[in-house]
């Protein structure tokens, strides 16, 4: 009886049965042997879909970076020597982004090892060398995955609260020209950048790139009703796009201690007391939006930022 050799099995059949797994037994699928490192190195099929990771810190005693599988409730150390004494920002596509704290801005595939370093991002000079604000790159993100196509734009919230993007080839970053105050958050959603202001604006944009140096943010008529004083977000989910609007009190009100921060800062505790989601139609004309189903009761306690 003959028996089976699985590592010559067709590189197109090994490919199709990585989509079914998660992404830890997607990496062990690769250390099999040669011909299934090939497939997932290559990557014509990414990992089944799954709860994200959390990216934490660096272990103190060995450096790696930490992170959390949620669906397994279990951690997991990489050593990625390209992201040490980086602050990560952000994610998008398998794609991690770290910040020093000279503000110089690097991508990583934390699994191939690929890297780009980026332009250094200069939103203010007064916070560069200042290891207390390596975190002045609140969030970036990616259009593209770069594995995939060599023309791509990285997006980031800065330093007060400004955008700025990149383009592959371009030697500086570029901060849109017309800015409407304060923004929050971005996501790249159906092939645009979209921003939300921060705490006490009500207006959603769209970053137009494609004009280059003079980018800009375009303001969009929307019937979100927004909510005063709270932090708002964007999120696609299942092929839609929502706003997400959170509700903040001072732990002080509860009775919970402030800390502080080098002896100088007081730093109160603040309670996520609610998370209001709204689906942004943006196939129709007047942008229309319908509350989604709300969220359980919960009680989330986080520092002030």
């Amino acid at each position: 009886m003959s028996t089976i050799d699985w590592s010559e099995l067709p590189l197109d059949v090994l490919g199709y049965l990585t989509s079914f797994l998660p992404l830890p037994d997607y990496h062990r699928f690769g250390a099999v042997c040669k011909n299934w490192s090939i497939v997932v190195r290559e990557r014509h099929h990414g990992p089944a879909q799954q709860l994200p990771w959390l990216v934490l810190g660096e272990d103190s005693s060995t450096g790696k970076r930490v992170f959390f599988n949620l669906a397994e409730n279990k951690h997991y150390y990489m050593d990625i020597p390209e992201l040490h004494e980086h602050f990560v920002c952000g994610s998008s596509f398998g794609w991690l982004f770290g910040v020093d704290i000279h503000m110089n801005i690097r991508m990583v595939e934390p699994f191939s090892r690929k890297s780009y370093n980026l332009p250094p991002l200069d939103f203010s000079p007064a916070i560069l060398n200042d290891p207390d604000h390596n975190w002045e790159v609140l969030k970036a993100i990616s259009d593209h995955d770069p594995c995939e196509r060599s023309d791509f734009t990285v997006m980031v919230v800065g330093y007060s609260h400004k955008v700025a993007f990149w383009r592959s080839g371009d030697p500086t970053w570029t901060i849109p020209y017309k800015s409407y105050g304060a923004i929050n958050d971005v996501v790249f959603f159906n092939g645009k950048f979209y921003a939300v202001g921060y705490v006490c604006s009500d207006q959603i944009f769209v970053v137009d790139v494609g004009l280059g140096p003079d980018a800009e943010l375009i303001s969009l008529d929307h019937q979100v009703p927004m909510l005063p004083n709270t932090y708002k977000y964007l999120a696609e989910f299942k092929g839609e796009l929502l706003v997400l609007q959170r509700q903040k009190e001072s732990g002080r009100a509860s009775g919970r201690a402030s800390r502080r921060v080098n002896d100088e800062w007081p730093c109160p505790h603040m309670e996520t007391t609610n998370i209001v989601v709204h689906k942004l139609d943006l196939d129709l004309e007047e942008k229309s939006c319908s509350e989604c189903e709300p969220l359980p009761e919960f009680r989330f306690t986080a520092s002030q930022h």
